[in-house]
This record gives structure tokens, C-alpha cells and sequence, in this order.
């Protein structure tokens, strides 16, 4: 399996614990309303099935690398390098042992992976401080991770300028569609991975969707591959998208809407970042990391009323809009 996805489709790695001098977070609900968002993890870390002489590609690209390539976590495969600008070597191969690639769980074209962050199109001071925030222990999540390779590790070890440099890069990048929403009854079922992301089960038929959103990859292989031109595709109930738009356009009681802060179209303003066509994975648990608390620096203090008044459907309804915008 590609080191990328093993490390960032964990599910935001950039929400990983607290640093050992920080409180621990609470556990996410093994139960309940907002269980679909924090699956259980299989035991066993999947691998792509393939003889150890296989060649890997994707389409559009002239690479072909071998299985131990892919398995390589300081050298982040490139597919596409005509397609974005030079990358800094902190995105492409970081630095032992503790800065890990940024290209690893956010790709090197910054698109992120379901319930992972995308950096593209994000202001080059605000992910200067996000890193600055876990570095210091006021961001983590309610998601716990076994793997030792989080957002917190990898901020505290990085340098000054490898942070301005992964900044700087990933803001030059344009976002672009990434996450395709579609309003269904009924959704593959599908079984968590290792990482805490979920994976369709093949020939296992349907399911009732519920109060939840099922957000599974659009080709498994190709996303494993960390192909630069394909995403993920988002279920979610019926009715969600038309509901959540008028939450965000009323907002919760005695709250604003969110584009007071999220700006028009709700595209990013000055001190707060785009939500439209992001991953609503993330989204709902970035919203329930303010209500719990897990993030608690400054800039995250307007958001915490807001997200103190939404209940689980909210949450679903809210993000299955927010993710069916075009940026």
C-alpha cells in the first residue's frame, strides 16, 4: 500500500493526539450520532496485492515504480511534476526522523484524502498556523491514531523554515474539485481500514444511509496510488444539502451565518478558511473538535459557541452542503 495513504488516510493526521505535555483529547463516540465519523480501525495494515516485480502507474504519467518504491516514506512519488510548481524538499521527501513528508498525507498536489486536509488554495499564514497551533498542543482531535506519524509530531520537529517553505508552496496551489457528492437512500456498504478511513466492500451490496455520510473512494487502487487526478465521492442522505444551506445561510441561535467569516460563496476570507468543496469527513470533524474542546487556540474561540450549538444531524446536514460547493 502507498506510505501515503498508510500515513494521511488515517484520517487527518493533522488532527492527531495531543503532545505527551498537553491533555489527553476525549476518545471519539465508539457509539451513537457521530460514530460514522471516527470508524473503527481494522487490525491488520492493508498493502496493494501484487508480485514484488509489478510495475505501478497511473494514467497520464511516463513513472513506473516497483512496490518497494511505493513503500518508501521519505520519498513521495511525483506522478505529475509538470503539473505544479517545483516542490520543496520538505513536501517531496522531508527530513529524518520525525518530518515526515507533507506530500505523504496531503499529496504533493495538496488535495488531501478523505477526512484529510487540503492545503491547496489555503492562505500561506494560515498553514504557518495551524503547524504552530499543534506544535504547541491548542489543536488535536477527537480521533485517536496508533501511528506515531501525526500533525503534532511532525510540527514539533519541524523547522521554522520548512514550515514557511510547505506553506508558501501549498498556497500557490489551486484547489480544484475534489470531493463529489451525491444524495442517496441507500450506500455500498463498506468496512473501515486500518486508518480509519472506509473502504467499500465489493459484492457486499447496499445499505440504508441513515444520519451518516459515507465517504469512500471514486477508484480504491488509483487513490492508493496517490493519483493526482482522482478523488473521493461523498453519500449523503436525502434532503441534506437543500437543509444544511439554509443552517448555514441562518446559522445556529444567536450565532452568525457562516459566510460572516468564510466570506461569499463561502470561499475563504482574511482569518478564516475556505469550507466549499472540502472533504466532509474533515469538516464534521473539525466541527466536533470545537465542540469537544480538542481545538482550543485562539483563532479556533469563534468557532466553539457555534459548533457547541449543533447536534449530530446538523453536523451532517451542514457538511454535506458545504462539500457540494464548487470552489
Amino acid at each position: 500500500m502507498h506510505w501515503r495513504i498508510k500515513a494521511c488516510l488515517s484520517i487527518v493526521l493533522t488532527l492527531a493526539a495531543a503532545p505527551a505535555f498537553a491533555a489527553a483529547p476525549p476518545k471519539p463516540p465508539a457509539q451513537g450520532p457521530m460514530a460514522w465519523a471516527y470508524p473503527a480501525a481494522a487490525k491488520e495494515r492493508p498493502v496493494i496485492a501484487g508480485k514484488p516485480s509489478q510495475l505501478y502507474t497511473v494514467p497520464g504519467s511516463a513513472l513506473k515504480v516497483p512496490q518497494s518504491r511505493l513503500d518508501d516514506p521519505w520519498a513521495v512519488i511525483d506522478w505529475l511534476p509538470s503539473e505544479h510548481p517545483p516542490a520543496p524538499d520538505v513536501v517531496i521527501h522531508g527530513r529524518k526522523p520525525n518530518v515526515y513528508a507533507c506530500g505523504l498525507c496531503h499529496m504533493v498536489n495538496g488535495e488531501g484524502g478523505s477526512g484529510v486536509p487540503s492545503l491547496a488554495g489555503l492562505s500561506r499564514n494560515y498553514i504557518a498556523e495551524q503547524a504552530r497551533a499543534f506544535a504547541s498542543g491548542t489543536r488535536s482531535s477527537t480521533f485517536f491514531l496508533r501511528d506515531a506519524m501525526n500533525m503534532t509530531t511532525v510540527a514539533q520537529a519541524a523547522h521554522v523554515d520548512e514550515i514557511a517553505a510547505a506553506a508558501a508552496y501549498y498556497s500557490r496551489m489551486p484547489y480544484r474539485p475534489w470531493i463529489r457528492v451525491v444524495e442517496a437512500a441507500r450506500v455500498p456498504k463498506t468496512e473501515p481500514s486500518y486508518w480509519g478511513w472506509r473502504n467499500a466492500v465489493a459484492g457486499s451490496g447496499t445499505e440504508p444511509i441513515g444520519m451518516r455520510v459515507i465517504e469512500i473512494a471514486e477508484d480504491p487502487v488509483r487513490v492508493m496510488l496517490a493519483d493526482p487526478h482522482l478523488g473521493f465521492v461523498a453519500y449523503v442522505p436525502p434532503g441534506a444539502i437543500a437543509r444544511g444551506q439554509a443552517l448555514a445561510a441562518r446559522g445556529v441561535p444567536g450565532q452568525p451565518p457562516c459566510s460572516a467569516c468564510h466570506g461569499a460563496g463561502l470561499k475563504g476570507a482574511d482569518a478564516a478558511p475556505p469550507l466549499a468543496g472540502r472533504s466532509p469527513t474533515y469538516l464534521a470533524r473539525q466541527l466536533w473538535d470545537f465542540h469537544t474542546g480538542a481545538r482550543h487556540n485562539t483563532a479556533a474561540a469563534p468557532m466553539q459557541p457555534i459548533a457547541a450549538g449543533l447536534d449530530a444531524p446538523h453536523i451532517v446536514d451542514l457538511v454535506a452542503y458545504l462539500a457540494s460547493l464548487k470552489r
